[in-house]
């Protein structure tokens, strides 16, 4: 999937990120939660 479908289900909050980041930097690492990811793409097949 896309960066912007990605963004757009954590925005949703139908899966779960945490952003890692340095305190003087303006971005950051985001690290979806698998298990979160995985329910989510496991609803999509029934």
């Amino acid at each position: 999937m896309s960066r912007t479908t990605w963004n757009e289900l954590l925005d949703s909050g139908k899966i779960k990120s945490i952003t890692i980041r340095k305190p003087y930097a303006q971005r950051g690492i985001k690290l979806i939660h698998r298990p979160s990811a995985e329910a989510y793409l496991e609803s999509l097949l029934k």
